[in-house]
């Protein structure tokens, strides 16, 4: 399964999908980063609400077997989750008048 990420722009949070499968058990990493197992550990997603901290990606990534594109691939989208990164990334966001 490629990587789907999900987020909510009103809460700030954000969800990280590895895995298509039912979850077992969620952990919090740190202080509002949680990750979701399954059954045998394996690493299912990651949810992170409060997304312009740095999140302990790293650490995730440490105790979770994940494919390298999938690293390579939350590294690149994601550099402020990344410990000591203080950049905010910056979204674009598209307005549009509303017509009713």
């Amino acid at each position: 399964m490629a990587v789907r990420i999900d987020y909510d722009l009103d809460a700030d949070a954000l969800y990280v999908t590895l895995l298509d499968e039912p979850v077992a058990a969620t952990r919090e990493i740190e202080d509002l980063t949680f990750v979701d197992e399954t059954e045998d550990g394996r690493l299912i997603g990651i949810e992170v609400i409060g997304l312009s901290r740095s999140w302990g990606l790293e650490k995730i990534l440490s105790r979770y077997q994940v494919t390298d594109a999938d690293a390579q691939q939350l590294r690149a989208q994601f550099p402020i989750g990344i410990q000591g990164r203080r950049e905010v990334p910056k979204l674009q966001v598209e307005k549009t008048p509303y017509v009713a």
